[in-house]
């Protein structure tokens, strides 16, 4: 059994008695994509995995969710140290998101373009590892 939304609840009862609304495609799409641009990119997923299971995804759903899957691929590739393949994807999704907040993109982006020499560094007055 699956279960979707695992950490927005607390006990049991929801995961079996989910309330699931309709909403129109472009509506649906727009509630996505906000998820998305403040850096809730896994509750986004599974809302997607549940539109998918249950109605449809349009084309621009799915060209939504393949960008996710990327995003997650150049987190797993820079996890392994293969900077070039994160960079790659990284530097695509940037150009096609500019204005997106997912904190993890950007600090990814700037691991490779501007690497500290301790592992740390400041952004914005903000002490970021670049590990994270």
């Amino acid at each position: 059994m699956e279960f979707i939304g695992r950490e927005d609840y607390k006990g049991i009862q929801p995961f079996y008695h989910p309330t699931l609304v309709p909403v129109e495609d472009a509506v649906f799409q727009a509630a996505m994509l906000t998820l998305i641009y403040t850096e809730r990119v896994g509750k986004a997923w599974r809302m997607y995995e549940v539109r998918r299971k249950l109605d449809h995804l349009t084309p621009e759903m799915k060209q939504t969710v393949e960008d996710i899957r990327l995003f997650r691929k150049a987190a797993t590739h820079y996890e392994f140290r293969e900077m070039k393949e994160a960079e790659t994807i990284v530097d695509d999704l940037l150009k096609k998101y500019p204005d997106s907040s997912m904190r993890a993109m950007i600090n990814l982006h700037l691991n490779f373009t501007n690497p500290g020499t301790s592992g740390y560094r400041s952004i914005s007055g903000t002490i970021v590892s670049s590990a994270s």
